[in-house]
């Protein structure tokens, strides 16, 4: 029955709008959006034991087989380290999610109604948002997520997919305007969050978009979203936390003032950076940083954290520069991957653009933030990740072309 299922239309019908429905749920609710994965992982792994011959075919073995060298390679220094099994949870959803890259595979997501999908997001994410910020004591909106570091970068990562949806807009025929409101309110659902490392990632791919030739896109309309964006801080909550961390910075103190989150972020690089080099090569293992925090001669107030908000510099810590190249090398096959499949065809392009983003976004995030750690911005990359390159692997498959 599964054999046949991909060729119906009912079934990827329903797939898509399952997808749909999931990456709206992971801004709503993490609760209700983990039920849906878990029926779409559960629907993804009987396609494979049905198919399970063809499995293989097609496939392109650099996304999987990065997937399993960084999630071995977690593995052993968690066994090597005697680590608890909660550190290694989020890691082992590179394997236990990868079901979803091959039933996906086999099934064309329409691009307009995933365009129209970014949209519905970004209206979700601006009313929670809102709603969150006028009701949070803390001043600062959390939506769906445990942190509002996690949710803004949620919503600026939707706010960059959709630059490149507009794009692609006339390609597909989606509704600029639309395009253009939605951007808008993601950006200010993401202003709500008072979250500046995304900012990072923001950049980063704004350069990828300035600079890649085989884009076609006016410069108006990335210098157009660019100004949009300045007067959008500027005119936030964000720009008053710019203003703290500028005063704090033109203090001239020789002792740094911990209430800010820059001063913090860059203490706990400081101790992280002096803690990788305890043991340089293999790492201190997993749940040990936030031991040494607690023990760190304080001149102020302490810091206390699980991670040092910079995911390059936590797997150092826990693996050591072994761990950390395999780390940058699942990123960097990521993006050549995509990068491999910018071609002509507006539909490889579409995915390819959208799948490059999701890394250096990701990337960018990660600069000030541990994605690993957190269970939803790990489901969010992940999933996306998977969707993406399996779109690219539907159109160089023998699929009908759209």
């Amino acid at each position: 029955m599964f054999e046949s299922m991909t060729s119906n239309k009912y079934f990827t019908t329903i797939c898509s709008i399952f997808l749909f429905f999931l990456l709206s749920l992971l801004y709503i609710s993490r609760d209700l959006s983990n039920i849906l994965l878990l029926v779409i992982v559960f629907l993804s792994i009987i396609y494979i034991i049905v198919n399970v011959r063809s499995i293989y075919k097609n496939a392109d073995n650099r996304i999987i087989n990065s997937s399993f060298i960084l999630f071995l390679t977690i593995l052993f220094f968690f066994i090597l380290h005697n680590g608890e099994l909660r550190e290694l949870d989020n890691y082992s959803r590179l394997i236990i999610l990868l079901p979803i890259y091959f039933l996906f595979r086999d099934i064309r997501i329409s691009k307009k109604m995933f365009i129209y999908c970014l949209c519905i997001i970004s209206l979700i994410s601006f009313t929670y948002a809102t709603l969150d910020y006028a009701t949070n004591s803390d001043s600062r909106a959390i939506g769906s997520s445990s942190s509002p570091i996690t949710y803004g970068n949620m919503c600026m990562m939707n706010a960059i997919f959709l630059i490149a949806s507009f794009i692609y807009a006339d390609n597909f025929q989606a509704n600029k305007t639309i395009i253009i409101i939605s951007f808008l309110l993601s950006l200010i659902a993401w202003s709500l969050t008072i979250t500046l490392g995304s900012i990072i990632g923001l950049i980063l791919c704004l350069v990828f978009l300035f600079t890649c030739q085989r884009i076609k896109i006016k410069w108006s309309i990335l210098l157009s979203s660019s100004l949009v964006l300045l007067i959008l801080i500027l005119s936030s909550p964000v720009a008053h936390k710019i203003s703290n961390i500028y005063s704090s910075i033109m203090q001239n103190d020789d002792n740094l003032q911990y209430n800010d989150s820059l001063s913090q972020r860059l203490m706990l690089y400081k101790i992280g950076y002096e803690t990788f080099k305890m043991s340089p090569l293999v790492g201190i293992g997993f749940n040990k940083f936030e031991d040494i925090l607690l023990n760190y001669e304080w001149p102020e107030t302490k810091i206390i954290q699980a991670h040092p908000h910079n995911d390059f510099l936590d797997i150092a810590i826990k693996s050591g520069l072994f761990g950390l190249t395999i780390f940058i090398y699942f990123f960097v096959t990521l993006f050549k991957f995509f990068s491999n499949h910018l071609h002509k065809d507006n539909s490889l392009s579409f995915y390819s653009t959208l799948g490059i983003l999701n890394v250096l976004g990701t990337v960018g995030f990660m600069m000030t933030q541990t994605l690993f750690i957190h269970h939803q911005s790990v489901i969010y990359f992940i999933i996306l990740t998977l969707v993406y390159s399996s779109q690219i692997t539907y159109y160089l498959s023998d699929h009908e072309k759209n």
